[in-house]
């Protein structure tokens, strides 16, 4: 994708949370970003690039059971390929994030569904 670095720094700024999940048995890298308004986002990369030698990514909705315990991904809206260069940085701004931990999330969540604020330290 030509403006990658565009599409994460839109991501970036239209979420409040982000989180960085790895997913060893597709070997894939996500992000988690949530919402307020509940319109969760992820985006994944592949770890292992195509024989074209370009990574693929995906784009969609981000759900969670009614206990907020566990996640669903769906179909995704987006799919593209990014080249190595744009890998590289998507990286460094990957391993920034703070990591996926479930009981961190309910409590943003139910924050927000409750109307209090309430701060939180990652």
């Amino acid at each position: 994708m030509r403006n990658f670095d565009k599409k994460v720094k839109y991501l970036n700024s239209l979420f409040i949370y982000k989180f960085r999940v790895y997913d060893y048995e597709n070997k894939k890298l996500k992000i988690y970003y949530i919402s307020p308004d509940k319109s969760h986002i992820y985006l994944s990369i592949d770890l292992v690039p195509n024989l074209s030698k370009v990574y693929f990514c995906e784009v969609g909705e981000l759900y969670f059971d009614e206990k907020r315990k566990n996640t669903f991904e769906d179909t995704p809206t987006e799919i593209f390929d990014i080249d190595k260069s744009d890998y590289t940085l998507f990286r460094k701004y990957y391993d920034k994030l703070p990591s996926w931990v479930n009981h961190k999330i309910t409590e943003i969540m139910d924050s927000y569904d409750n109307k209090e604020g309430i701060d939180l330290v990652f």
